[in-house]
């Protein structure tokens, strides 16, 4: 299956990088939901950022991205669909109404996918690169790789066709330099299982988007911004601090399925929503790289937060 690649990253303790897989059959339909979504909150016009969300409308606007997003992870149809809605009215909604949504608008499982990978140490513990943006060249390799290897098989392989960075410019104010595209595109190509693909067309882009990629970049934002709030911030201090109230809502709505894969394999492998993601963190340990999940660490992280969201098996 044909796949975009939308990419955001973040230097807030450690260095992240989020990599949402949309396949390009399903980018405009998910693209109409989220247009209307922000229409529907009052927030039509504006970027959606994390860190710029302030107003009643921007977190609501974030709240309902997250649940259709979420839903649209759904891998296998099974007897029970998942939910969403692109209204403001998400908790006094019956369960029925949210799922004739997505009823009638994903026919077929979205089969959307999206991996998390964070350099513990902000790359400070990398050696061997002729400067930090080589650095940065090489996590962005291994988390996409890695995600590739993971979330697809031979079964279920992936063409990557599209990939989109978020506001790609910073790099040469930042290192004086563009990152090396083709050093990337080359290095997953030759490093690759043979279900994991680089279209030959497929281009790295971060300049002059159009408003469409941009806001799918924003949703990428949206995503690690909440799954990076509920690994570094603290339920207890979540909860004491008011200001972090409506962030910690957002929690709820992708904790559900980070509960899925917290708990293993064997409920992950029947449920419909099966290698949806990947969470991972890495460092250099005796010069050689270790390897983390992070999923535990979320859960125990946002382990008082309520959860209104139920993506059944």
């Amino acid at each position: 299956m044909d796949y975009f690649i939308y990419h955001d990253e973040s230097k807030e303790d450690g260095f992240w990088h989020i990599f949402l897989f949309i396949p390009s059959s399903f980018n405009n339909l998910l693209l109409t939901k989220l247009l209307e979504a922000k229409w529907n909150s009052g927030y039509a016009g504006r970027r959606l950022t994390f860190k710029d969300l302030r107003s009643d409308n921007s977190f609501i606007c974030a709240r309902i991205w997250l649940s259709i997003i979420c839903a649209a992870f759904e891998q296998v149809r099974k007897h029970t669909i998942p939910h969403f809605i692109t209204c403001k009215s998400y908790y006094s909604m019956t369960s029925g109404r949210r799922q004739s949504e997505y009823e009638g608008s994903f026919c077929n499982p979205p089969k959307c996918k999206v991996a998390i990978f964070r350099q513990e140490r902000a790359h400070s513990d990398m050696s061997g690169h002729i400067d930090n943006l080589s650095k940065l060249e090489t996590t962005f390799r291994m988390g996409m790789q890695g995600a590739a290897h993971f979330l697809f098989n031979d079964d279920n392989p992936v063409n990557i066709t599209k990939i989109i960075l978020d506001e790609e410019k910073h790099y040469l104010i930042e290192h004086h330099r563009d990152i090396d595209k083709n050093k990337i595109l080359k290095r997953f190509s030759a490093n690759a299982r043979g279900y994991c693909g680089i279209d030959e067309n497929c281009r790295i882009m971060g300049q002059g988007l159009s408003p469409e990629e941009i806001i799918l970049t924003d949703l990428a934002d949206i995503f690690l911004g909440t799954f990076k709030f509920g690994v570094i911030n603290s339920f207890g201090e979540i909860n004491k601090n008011f200001k972090f109230k409506n962030r910690r809502n957002l929690c709820e709505i992708i904790k559900p399925l980070i509960i899925r894969l917290n708990e293993g394999y064997a409920r992950m492998r029947n449920s419909r929503f099966a290698d949806f993601g990947t969470f991972s963190s890495a460092s250099i340990v005796n010069n050689d790289w270790e390897f983390n999940d992070m999923t535990s660490q979320f859960m125990r992280e946002v382990a008082g937060v309520q959860t209104y969201m139920d993506f059944g098996e």
